[in-house]
This record gives C-alpha cells, sequence and structure tokens, in this order.
C-alpha cells in the first residue's frame, strides 16, 4: 500500500471509546475492527471488545489518507483515497 500508492500513512485525528464493562488482567478480551465508512480522504475504523462474549468497549476512529507535501517533506498533506484502494477496501 506504501509503496503502490505513496502514501505514509493513516494517521488518527479522531478517537472515541464507550467503555461498557470491566476487564481484568487474567480474561480474554476478542477485539474485532472493520472499516465502517470510507470517505473521499479518510476513513472510519469502527472497533468492538468482547470479555466472555459481553460487549465491553464500542470505539471508532477516524484515520486520514496522507501522503509527504511536495513543498516540504517533513510535512503530510491529507489527499482522496484512490479509488482502486475503495475498492479493496469495501
Amino acid at each position: 500500500m506504501f509503496e503502490e500508492f505513496g502514501v505514509v500513512g493513516l494517521p488518527i485525528v479522531d478517537a472515541q471509546a464507550e467503555f461498557l464493562g470491566p476487564c481484568r488482567f487474567s480474561e480474554t478480551v476478542t477485539v474485532t475492527s472493520t472499516i465502517g465508512e470510507l470517505r473521499k480522504k479518510s476513513l472510519v475504523v469502527a472497533h468492538e471488545a468482547t470479555n466472555g462474549g459481553n460487549l465491553v468497549v464500542n470505539g471508532r476512529e477516524i484515520r486520514a489518507w496522507t501522503e509527504r507535501h511536495p513543498d516540504d517533506p517533513a510535512r503530510l498533506r491529507v489527499v482522496p483515497i484512490p479509488d482502486v484502494m475503495r475498492e479493496r477496501l469495501a
């Protein structure tokens, strides 16, 4: 993905979580992540964590599709997600 499209990362620009139940160190927690929405220049990743079959965390993050800024390679700029990548993520 990085070489094929020139993307340098998918930084998190927003994150939210709702904690619904407890988890302890000795317990096994299962996390399921899905792409909930594809936007023009970003995507929403939804997360659910379950403990013993019970939903304990419901969260989401928004990640931006970025490349190096052409005028300053130390900076990033947000660009549209390529159509071929959108098809792969759908």
